[in-house]
């Protein structure tokens, strides 16, 4: 975790509610030579002087931050998504060498200090999309108040700058979901998970409404939930209300059952 991402295929979901608060949901997925770490995935507090800052999703034997929340009034939350152009072999060397001799920082132990550190959403967003990371990649946020969610695409030791790079939930623009599963959100989607999640979401809100478990819904559904799924976390920061599968796709409850 400290020059690339670990994770080589996930799905992140941020959405808002009939009220205009925002769910966060996220699947971590992991190749077959990474099958084993199901076994040493944990849930995690994270505690100042007593009190509880933060949780998340980690591993035995890490220190770092992928998938989590900090805690307070203005609670918010992260995710961290492999960037296509997070290769390995010759090329991935050559551009973390000059990554770093460029200031690029590792992601999940900078993700930890900004998660345990950072009070708010708008701060958060801004920390995240203005560091200089060591490996391309995309990070999924979310706050407690009305349409704070957010998508940011980052490249090697360069700030999210473009007009694409920071994508946010905007009320006026009707933009009431964001969807980002390892592809750049500005093109098509190179697989079949991200418009299936946008199916689900739009029908789940068409038919049910935006709700915690209706994200895990869309999120525990194939492909979007595949073989490499680890597993599927919904939380939603203003209530600090939070949903944890870590179970087969194949046994996921349907619309009701849950």
């Amino acid at each position: 975790g400290l020059t690339m991402a670990f994770a080589n295929q996930c799905a992140g979901i941020v959405a808002t509610k009939a009220d205009g608060t925002t769910i966060h949901g996220r699947n971590l997925d992991l190749g077959a030579d990474y099958k084993w770490t199901e076994k040493i995935a944990h849930y995690v507090e994270y505690t100042r002087g007593g009190e509880k800052v933060a949780r998340g999703i980690a591993f035995f034997g890490t220190v770092g931050i992928h998938t989590g929340a900090h805690l307070g009034a203005n609670e918010w939350t992260i995710e961290q998504n492999t960037r296509p152009q997070n290769v390995t072999g010759p090329e991935w060397v050559a551009g973390t060498l000059k990554a770093l001799e460029a200031g690029g920082l590792p992601n999940q132990l900078l993700t930890r200090k900004i998660v345990l550190e950072t009070d708010t959403f708008v701060d958060a967003v801004e920390k995240v999309s203005t560091t200089k990371w060591l490996a391309p990649q995309y990070f999924v946020l979310a706050g407690a108040t009305e349409f704070q969610g957010a998508v940011i695409t980052v490249g090697r030791a360069e700030p999210a700058g473009g007009f694409y790079d920071i994508q946010m939930l905007n009320k006026a623009a009707g933009k009431w979901c964001l969807v980002q599963t390892n592809d750049e959100p500005w093109e098509e989607s190179t697989d079949d998970r991200r418009p299936h999640a946008e199916l689900m979401m739009k029908l789940q809100k068409e038919k049910f409404g935006i709700v915690d478990d209706n994200v895990m819904i869309a999120l525990r559904s194939m492909p979007t939930c595949n073989p490499n799924t680890l597993f599927s976390w919904v939380i939603t920061p203003s209530t600090d209300l939070m949903l944890l599968d870590m179970g087969d796709c194949a046994n996921s409850p349907l619309p009701g059952e849950r």
